[in-house]
């Protein structure tokens, strides 16, 4: 199903994020069970019972991998889990974010917005 949106509401920073300094560059080390306990449900009570159009991912990784490329989290939990059949967007520039940050001479832009897709990240802006 392709929706069309004229306005929605965007849910941010998905999913574990509350650090703003060097969010870039961070790696928040959350257990499994403070990420399913603790910050999940708010997330899913917005797309399952209030009926969030759009979710931004964060900038920062979670447990060192980039918050784009979390596939469990985006495509496992958001889209099949809870049933999202919404917008999946990046922070502002999340793609350049993991070329220039998190994997800065790891990967080029193209695998970053390859494995973004896989992930299940719809749509990122070039802008850093």
């Amino acid at each position: 199903m392709i929706r069309i949106f004229e306005i929605g509401s965007t849910l941010k920073h998905y999913a574990v994020n509350n650090v703003e300094k060097d969010r870039q560059k961070l790696s928040a080390t959350v257990s499994e069970r403070l990420l399913y306990e603790y910050w999940l449900p708010h997330f899913r009570d917005c797309v399952v019972e209030g009926g969030a159009q759009s979710v931004m991912a964060s900038y920062n990784a979670i447990n060192g991998v980039a918050q784009q490329y979390q596939s469990i989290i985006v495509d496992g939990h958001l889209k099949h889990q809870w049933g999202f059949e919404g917008f999946v967007v990046s922070d502002l520039g999340g793609v350049n974010t993991m070329v220039n940050g998190h994997l800065k001479g790891q990967v080029s832009y193209e695998e970053a917005v390859a494995q973004s897709l896989k992930a299940g990240c719809d749509f990122s802006t070039t802008n850093s």
